[in-house]
């Protein structure tokens, strides 16, 4: 049986690597990641799709190049060949972006989205028992009081260590 320290030490590493794939995948070359990557609404559902991906950078400031670029039709290498592809967030952003969708630094999330997103996460905080999660203030070295799940796990620093799987136990040749 893991002792609570355990488990919460556990819920860090998870949510620190959540955080690290998510803006990951954000700060990624590709199409929907670049900020001149508009959506054209097209006329007709085509293959079950209502919009695609266009390239709206300028030339000349005026006209847009208006060349398809959507991940579904080979735009994940053309964004990475791409001269003009500029991110669209930066990767502080993300990682806001992130803990507002986990309710880290803010309103609290309803557990079945964490368990829909997230489902460690949430299996985790379930492990921790009702009522655990009843603090939810930020540690006492922020001057703000906001609602802050991280508060209910101790620190919000980053964890030392992330083990290369972390939900996979160590067989010790207990029962």
């Amino acid at each position: 049986m893991k002792t609570e320290g355990q488990i919460k030490q556990k819920v860090k590493q998870v949510i620190f690597r959540h955080r690290k794939e998510y803006v990951r995948h954000g700060l990624s070359r590709r199409p929907e990641n670049c900020s001149y990557n508009e959506r054209v609404h097209l006329p007709v559902h085509m293959a079950n799709r209502a919009t695609m991906g266009v390239c709206g950078h300028c030339f000349d400031g005026d006209t847009p190049r208006n060349l398809v670029c959507d991940s579904t039709m080979g735009g994940d290498r053309q964004a990475e060949g791409c001269s003009f592809f500029q991110e669209r967030t930066s990767a502080d952003d993300l990682k806001d972006e992130f803990n507002r969708k986990l309710g880290l630094n803010g309103p609290a999330v309803e557990i079945g989205y964490i368990a829909k997103e997230y489902p460690d996460v949430a299996a985790l905080m379930w492990v921790m028992g009702p009522g655990k999660d009843a603090n939810r203030e930020e540690p006492a070295k922020e001057l703000e009081r906001q609602s802050n799940i991280l508060a209910f796990f101790g620190d919000e620093e980053e964890p030392e260590e992330i083990p290369e799987r972390p939900l996979v136990e160590e067989d010790h040749g207990e029962p």
